[in-house]
């Protein structure tokens, strides 16, 4: 049975249903300004070994199906379907500024109804069990803790079993503010942070608080990068 926000945060969560090998094919997106977003440093190229092990968990098998929520991005496009598999791409983050944006304060608007129904229509809308590896960046950060221990349980429930998933998260903000990015992999372990704005974020979550987000899943590894950013990759 196919999860939804709403079900979830009533309390129920979805069994793990039989594998399901539907290809939708890639989504397109654009990219997004919108709420409590402000210029944001110049973009930069780093060494990343969380990409390097995600992609590494990708190269025995072929015709997988991976998400990246960081929008249409052809470099991603090319380095998945290189490796045999099928990307689903979403802009999670203009779908948050499309969904709660002005009018209104940002992180309030995700308790209303009427925005919430908005959001599960546009986000995440595929079946429980679809994905191998989902790449999840910096979405997490810019959610009400409502509204992210939701998404967090909705992609549980995307993933199938011993799969990964790769996220970032600041470890500092400058006045509730942090940089968000388009993420473009290249080569094996290359990650380009491509600027889109400085964003009102969340709580700045450390390992603990973290590590609490993700109880439902088997493991999770911390990887600190010299950007003020912690790479995380956690094993459904």
């Amino acid at each position: 049975m196919k999860s939804t926000f709403r079900s979830i945060f009533l309390g129920s969560s979805p069994e793990d249903p039989p594998h399901q090998a539907g290809v939708r094919g890639i989504s397109p997106a654009s990219a997004g300004s919108g709420a409590a977003v402000r210029m944001a440093p110049e973009d930069r190229t780093v060494d990343s070994k969380c990409v390097e092990q995600f992609l590494n968990s990708l190269k025995s098998q072929t015709g997988l199906n991976v998400l990246d929520l960081t929008g249409l991005c052809q470099s991603n496009v090319d380095i998945i379907s290189g490796l045999g598999h099928r990307i689903y791409s979403d802009d999670f983050l203009r779908i948050l500024d499309d969904c709660f944006g002005p009018p209104g304060d940002f992180f309030e608007n995700q308790a209303d109804p009427e925005r919430l129904d908005k959001f599960e229509a546009q986000c995440l809308t595929y079946d429980d069990w679809m994905f191998d590896g989902a790449l999840v960046w910096d979405s997490l950060e810019f959610l009400s803790p409502e509204l992210l221990e939701m998404t967090v349980d909705h992609l549980f429930g995307l993933l199938k079993p011993s799969t990964y998933l790769l996220a970032t998260f600041h470890t500092e903000s400058r006045n509730g503010m942090v940089p968000s990015y388009t993420y473009r992999m290249e080569g094996p372990r290359g990650l380009r942070l491509k600027p889109r704005g400085e964003r009102l974020a969340g709580k700045i979550l450390q390992n603990r608080d973290i590590e609490r987000l993700f109880q439902r899943f088997n493991s999770v590894k911390f990887f600190l990068t010299r950007n003020n950013l912690r790479e995380v990759i956690v094993r459904r």
